[in-house]
């Protein structure tokens, strides 16, 4: 075997030209399918902790029947129990952070025209102990304080208004008894979050406000759970199930993952998308060293045929032909490799900046910049993945080398 290994780095070297070409279409197709994946990858791991930052935090609780009917009846199921499940939450080993919100739709006026938002009232003592991270997306002014009303907007929504900081906005908003209220309110901050969600459907208040201003008295539509990192969803889930149970509160439970689940099938379709595009370059590959390989069948014809005249099995021709697709792959894809894991690490660094597109809605929730990951499996499985390409597309040129008659081949002009 030593011996046809050597042989087939021989023949890989003969035509220097036209290997270089085949290492080099190789090297390509390999750099952007780990380019590509370790896109995918990036970004899909910054829209997820965007979400979790800026949404869903990585459970909710509900009153039972509310997420069938939030959209019906948003403020008809209720958690009434606040305060104690606020306790029985925060005591459960693996949870960091916990706050009770209201989240109600609304309409914003600036006294000309109605705009249709989700508002959500948010507990100012609680929401800075980490549940989320919005204090942080504040692009202008200040976040909101306990000493005086305000409100928080996305910039996409300051923008449909043409308002800024200081600037007054009309909260209307139908009340738990389906009376009309409405509140003046002038706006105290304005968030670019990279969620468009956020960013242009929606503004915060406090939860008390929110209260005040839906009747709600000391309720909550939801309470958000943030887990201390490295901690396992599903175990903090069953705790939580198991408190409750133990308590006798009652509640509806929804990981982030229930949660997000329309960006989740979204971002499934993209990957098929890249997966697609992968096959494309990797069917080129293929098609380049089926190719050379051919050629090289072509052009040695004659001297197949005297090695088998010579004593060299047809088994030992097809592996010969099959050990120098290997190394055609193996090479070109371990240059590709290189280079795509070297051009991924660059950008898990510094990034791609998306900043010139402004609020133009990519499809992922993310912001100013998108992110890849290197990953080692990644990596590795592609350089693999391009050897093995490259020995199934010698497998007709190994077998039609192997199928020469040694008279024949001989007389092979």
């Amino acid at each position: 075997m030593f011996y046809l290994l050597k042989l087939a780095a021989k023949n890989v070297t003969r035509n220097r030209k036209r290997s270089v070409i085949t290492f080099g279409a190789v090297a390509v197709g390999l750099l952007f399918m780990v380019f590509g994946l370790g896109l995918m990858l990036g970004i899909g791991k910054q829209s997820e902790r965007n979400l979790i930052d800026m949404e869903t935090g990585h459970i909710k609780l509900f009153a039972p029947g509310y997420w069938e009917n939030r959209n019906q009846e948003p403020l008809a199921y209720v958690l009434d129990d606040v305060d104690s499940l606020f306790v029985a939450l925060q005591n459960i080993p693996g949870v960091q952070g916990v706050t009770p919100r209201i989240v109600f739709p609304a309409f914003l006026n600036d006294g000309i025209n109605d705009f249709p938002c989700l508002g959500i009232g948010m507990d100012l003592t609680q929401e800075g102990e980490g549940v989320f991270r919005l204090r942080e997306s504040v692009v202008q002014g200040s976040y909101l304080s306990l000493e005086e009303d305000g409100i928080l907007v996305g910039q996409g929504v300051a923008e449909v208004f043409e308002k800024g900081v200081g600037d007054f906005l009309t909260v209307l908003a139908r009340t738990r008894y389906d009376a009309i209220q409405a509140y003046d309110l002038p706006i105290v901050g304005i968030l670019r979050t990279g969620n468009p969600n956020i960013d242009r459907n929606a503004f915060y208040v406090s939860l008390a406000l929110a209260q005040a201003l839906l009747d709600m008295g000391g309720e909550a539509t939801e309470i958000a759970v943030r887990l201390d990192r490295g901690e396992r969803l599903d175990g903090v889930v069953a705790r939580i199930e198991q408190r409750l149970k133990q308590d006798g509160l009652a509640g509806s439970i929804f990981s982030w993952r229930k949660l997000a689940e329309d960006f989740l099938k979204f971002k499934a379709v993209k990957e098929g998308g890249m997966g697609v595009m992968v096959a494309i370059l990797v069917f080129l590959t293929a098609v380049g060293i089926a190719n050379t390989m051919v050629m090289a069948s072509f052009e040695r014809t004659r001297e197949i045929g005297m090695m088998m005249g010579l004593g060299m099995k047809a088994s030992q021709v097809r592996w010969m032909f099959l050990l120098e697709g290997g190394l055609l792959g193996a090479v070109g894809g371990g240059l590709g490799c290189i280079l795509g894991g070297a051009l991924t690490y660059y950008f898990q660094v510094y990034g791609i900046s998306i900043a010139m597109y402004g609020n133009m809605d990519i499809g992922y929730p993310v912001r100013d910049a998108m992110y890849t990951q290197l990953s080692t499996v990644v990596v590795l499985g592609s350089f693999l993945f391009g050897i093995l390409v490259s020995v199934v597309a010698s497998l007709y040129p190994a077998w039609r080398a192997s199928r020469l008659e040694p008279v024949e081949a001989l007389r092979y002009a």
